[in-house]
């Protein structure tokens, strides 16, 4: 079996996030392959500097038989290759943080009325409280924006080494 450490991560650091882009897309693919679900209904922009509305990559459709729990709807992905200190996640500072920012972008509001989920995926670790305090500030985003839309999900360096390997 193939063993990942979180050192193993810090190859995707750097380099405008190009290649943690990649390599999530890679995970994204292998799964949807897995779950014979076509490649043409993933849109993935994997070109880091240009403006994609709050969107990395779009699963148009549930990805079959997915183990991880995250494909079980329509998704929208957001990738952050930083540290979980490097997201402001604190909502006293001013009128939305980080998080808010993020899951407010455009095309993400676009997607989240049509039934996607939100996914932002970041290279850092998260310790299982922060993980759910992110999720629950996600989901009362998300709800405000859609009362339908499924709940988000915040997939993190621990989450990526196990989905690799």
């Amino acid at each position: 079996m193939w063993k990942l450490r979180q050192a193993d991560l810090a190859q995707f650091r750097g380099g405008g996030g190009e290649r943690f882009v990649h390599f999530v897309d890679r995970l994204i693919r292998a799964a949807a392959a897995r779950g014979r679900l076509p490649q043409s209904e993933i849109l993935a922009q994997l070109r880091v500097n240009i403006k994609d509305g709050g969107v990395d990559t779009h699963v148009k459709q549930a990805i079959p038989h997915d183990p991880q729990g995250w494909f079980a709807t329509p998704t929208c992905w957001q990738y952050k290759s930083v540290d979980a200190a490097d997201i402001d996640d604190d909502v006293k500072k001013r009128t939305k943080n980080a998080l808010q920012e993020e899951i407010n972008k455009p095309h993400v509001v676009t997607l989240l009325k049509s039934g996607c989920a939100y996914r932002l995926c970041i290279l850092g670790d998260l310790t299982p409280q922060k993980a759910l305090d992110w999720e629950a500030q996600l989901t009362r985003e998300s709800q405000a924006i859609s009362p339908n839309a499924p709940p988000p999900r915040v997939i993190h360096g621990g989450n990526l080494l196990n989905w690799a390997e």
